[in-house]
């Protein structure tokens, strides 16, 4: 049982850091994009 939940937990965690990171990098991209439309505006 408790070798089990070590596993679950560690799935868990596992998917928060995934999540975590792919939100970092589609926030990092729309900046980016913001930043070359500002750049090429002015």
């Amino acid at each position: 049982m408790m070798l089990l939940f070590k596993i679950v937990n560690c799935i868990k965690i596992k998917g928060l850091q995934l999540i975590i990171t792919n939100n970092l990098f589609s926030f990092c991209r729309q900046l980016h994009v913001h930043d070359i439309i500002y750049i090429h505006r002015r």
